[in-house]
C-alpha cells in the first residue's frame, strides 16, 4: 500500500546497504507492498534471502506512537526470539548512523513461507481453523514475556506503573495527533474523552505488564501448508493488557484463535468487556487519524469513519 511515511530507496542506494552489511551487493531486489509503515524490500544475495526495512525520513511527520518504530521492532524481535520458540527472524544488521541512508533501517533473515492472509482463498477450512489455532497458542507465547513497566518499548519516558495511567496517555497522545492534523474525526473529541473518562477504571485490574504484538493480523503470519512459519512486524509492540492483542478485537474474534490461545470469552467479566471495547476504540481512532498523517486514498475513509462510530457505540449498556 502506498503511504506518506515509506522511504522508498533506488537500486543504487539499496546495493550501498548490502555492501555495507554483507560486503556484496544483490542479486536481485523486489519491494513489497503490504505493509503501510516502512518502506520493505526482499533482497537475494549470493548465499541467503534477506529482508530490508527502512524507517520514515526524521522530515516526515509519524504519530507519536509510531516514533522510534524501528528501534521498538529490533529490540522487540530480539527478545521473542530470545525468549519463546515463536518463529521471527533474525536481525543481522541495525544501522542507525544515517550516513548512506537517510533512516535507519536493518536486515533480517528471510523466513520462509506465504503470506497468510494472501493465501487464506487457496487453504482449506481444515487447513485455515489449525493456522488460526497455532497463532494462538504463539501468541500466548508472546504475551508471556512480562516487564516491570507498562508502555510502549522504545519509549522509556512514558512508561508508568500502572495500566490505567498508561493507556490514559496513549489515547491522549493520539487525540493530540488528530488535533495537530486538523483531523475531523467522526465522532466529537470530547464525547471520545468522555467514553475514555467513564471507563478507564477498568484499566486498574491489569497488573502485570505482558508484552504484546498489536498488530498480530493475517497478513504478518507467514505459513507453510498447514504451518506457521514465521510472525513478523513488531513496530507496533508495547508492555500492555493483552487482550489489546488484534484476534481480541470485536471484527477478529475467533474460536480457534481463543482456543489454541486458552481463553474463555463467556467467561470474561465486566471490567475486561469495557477493555475490550475501549481497545477497539483505540484501534478505530487510529484508522482515521492514520488516514490523514499518511494521505492515504480517498476511496478508504468511510469504513473508517464507520468504525469509530460503531466503537463509541459498543459503551452503550457496558
Amino acid at each position: 500500500m502506498e503511504s506518506l511515511s515509506k522511504n522508498k530507496l533506488t537500486t543504487e542506494q539499496i546495493n550501498s546497504l548490502t555492501q555495507r552489511a554483507f560486503g556484496k551487493s544483490a542479486d536481485s531486489i523486489s519491494e513489497n507492498t503490504i505493509g503501510e509503515f516502512s518502506a520493505l524490500y526482499m533482497i537475494t544475495l549470493a548465499d541467503k534471502g534477506v529482508v530490508l526495512k527502512i524507517a520514515p525520513k526524521d522530515d516526515v511527520r509519524v504519530l507519536r506512537y509510531e516514533k522510534n518504530a524501528m528501534q521498538r521492532e529490533v529490540e522487540a524481535l530480539r527478545l521473542v526470539k530470545a525468549n519463546t520458540t515463536v518463529p521471527v527472524p533474525e536481525v543481522l544488521f541495525y544501522d542507525t548512523s544515517k550516513t548512506l541512508c537517510d533512516s535507519e533501517y536493518f536486515f533480517a533473515e528471510r523466513l520462509n513461507g506465504d503470506n497468510f492472509n494472501s493465501v487464506m482463498s487457496d487453504l482449506s477450512e481444515e487447513q485455515k481453523t489449525s493456522i488460526v489455532f497455532q497463532l494462538g497458542k504463539l501468541n500466548r507465547q508472546i504475551n508471556g514475556i512480562e516487564h516491570n513497566k507498562f508502555g510502549y518499548l522504545a519509549h522509556p519516558d512514558k512508561h508508568t506503573d500502572n495500566w490505567r495511567d498508561c493507556f490514559k496517555g496513549i489515547i491522549t497522545d493520539l487525540l493530540s495527533d488528530s488535533r495537530d492534523l486538523n483531523v475531523k474525526i467522526s465522532v466529537p473529541y470530547a464525547e471520545i474523552e468522555s467514553i475514555i473518562d467513564a471507563h478507564i477504571h477498568a484499566c486498574d485490574d491489569v497488573k502485570t505488564p505482558k508484552f504484546v504484538h498489536w498488530d498480530l493480523w493475517n497478513g504478518n503470519v507467514l505459513v507453510r501448508g498447514n504451518e506457521i512459519s514465521g510472525i513478523i512486524d513488531f513496530e507496533r509492540s508495547l508492555y500492555a493488557d493483552v487482550l489489546m492483542e488484534h484476534y481480541f478485537r470485536k471484527h477478529a474474534i475467533n474460536a480457534d484463535f481463543n482456543s489454541g490461545y486458552g481463553i474463555d470469552f463467556t467467561a470474561l467479566d465486566k471490567n475486561a468487556k469495557i477493555r475490550l471495547a475501549l481497545y477497539d476504540l483505540y484501534i478505530a481512532l487510529i484508522w482515521q487519524i492514520e488516514y490523514y498523517s499518511r494521505n492515504y486514498d480517498e476511496g478508504q475513509l468511510s469504513w473508517r469513519e464507520e468504525h469509530l462510530v460503531l466503537a463509541c457505540n459498543a459503551f452503550e449498556g457496558l
